[in-house]
């Protein structure tokens, strides 16, 4: 018996950044790593504890990353990658929209089918669409946590 063909699963394009688990930088997409630190600026700018800069070789951290994923959700090409952003939410019956909170919020009062992530400042345009194509909408509860 022939064993089934499987498809070949690509590489991921993602390295961690060194000295910041939750962040991964896919260099080819950087346009700092291509064109220097005046062609991109917005993951240094947006970052809340100013915890990132650029380097020769695109972003780095150089304080205290906050894991909030500002510098991802802000990102023209999808170049920075943050964890905890992934997550696929248990689609809601009928016509509502994806509930998304932030994970400090406790689990028993953001209810049992939202997606929780690390910063609601952290979700890219791109991925908002995305959910908002799987249900009817986008909820998003900013409790200012």
């Amino acid at each position: 018996m022939n064993a089934p063909e499987t498809a070949a699963q690509a590489p991921d394009p993602y390295r961690a950044l060194p000295g910041a688990r939750p962040l991964a930088l896919w260099a080819a997409a950087c346009l700092a790593v291509h064109a220097g630190e005046t062609a991109c600026r917005r993951c240094p700018e947006i970052c809340p504890a100013g915890a990132l800069r650029i380097a020769d070789a695109g972003p780095e951290v150089t304080g205290d990353c906050l894991a909030c994923g500002r510098c991802a959700g802000a990102c023209p090409t999808g170049a920075l990658r943050a964890n905890g952003f992934d997550g696929r939410p248990k689609l809601p019956d009928g016509n509502s929209p994806v509930r998304i909170e932030c994970w400090k919020v406790p689990r028993s009062r953001s209810g049992p089918d939202a997606l929780r992530v690390p910063c609601l400042a952290g979700l890219s345009v791109a991925r908002l669409v995305e959910l908002a194509a799987l249900a009817r909408g986008v909820e998003m509860i900013d409790r200012g946590w």
